[in-house]
């Protein structure tokens, strides 16, 4: 049979420990919560949001692939704001209000 363990008296050390942890643990529901708030509350993404990533304004396009750029940098500006998808619509049509009087007049 093995020989009983000593059980250790509690000092003052690793009551500071236990402190410390707790501290930490505190410290770390803390900041999850924060980021938690930050995820549930909708941002409002503004026009200048999307344009500091990378939108353009369509002034026309040459061809096909001038316009096929323009909306691959539409859908890349759209994901790096996380633009909700009800409000893409919107937010190109501003981005087209310029080019609106000829894309209707070429009809």
């Amino acid at each position: 049979m093995p020989p009983r363990r000593r059980t250790r008296v509690a000092t003052s050390s690793s009551a500071n420990e236990g402190d410390e942890v707790r501290g930490l643990v505190d410290l770390i529901g803390s900041m999850l919560r924060g980021v938690l708030d930050m995820v549930q509350q909708p941002r409002s993404v503004k026009k200048k949001d999307v344009f500091d990533a990378g939108a353009i304004e369509f002034k026309g396009a040459k061809g096909p692939l001038d316009a096929y750029t323009w909306v691959h940098k539409m859908k890349k500006a759209f994901e790096s704001t996380d633009l909700p998808e009800e409000k893409k619509v919107k937010m190109t049509m501003t981005f087209l209000d310029d080019s609106m009087p000829s894309l209707v007049d070429s009809r």
